[in-house]
């Protein structure tokens, strides 16, 4: 699944939110949710993005992307995808309509 992700980082005694797009193999975020609960963490890949020009409101391409695990203690928010996400080649990965429709959106699990 694509998700947004927010967590709070805390460098130089500055404390900031960041978010980023994760592609996670969790079914949904209540799987992300028991992960949570019972790990204290959960695995995936977070994807660097940009806007992408021509397309929605909110439509982003990614640009990078390397694996993460994201503890309880920094953890802010986990949402459901609030725009268009297209690949490094231009086709979709995801979209607010269909949902997931890219072939290469398996990631590697523990």
């Amino acid at each position: 699944m694509y998700c947004q992700v927010t967590i709070r980082v805390t460098k130089f005694s500055k404390t900031k939110d960041v978010w980023f797009v994760l592609r996670s193999n969790h079914r949904n975020i209540g799987s992300i949710y028991r992960s949570l609960q019972e790990n204290g963490s959960f695995y995936g890949h977070r994807l660097e993005t940009e806007p992408m020009e021509g397309k929605e409101p909110g439509a982003r391409r990614v640009v990078d992307e390397y694996e993460t695990i994201i503890g309880r203690e920094a953890l802010i928010s986990i949402a459901d995808m609030q725009g268009d996400l297209y690949g490094e080649d231009g086709k979709p990965l995801w979209t607010l309509a269909a949902g997931e429709v890219g072939g290469d959106a398996e990631v590697i699990g523990r």
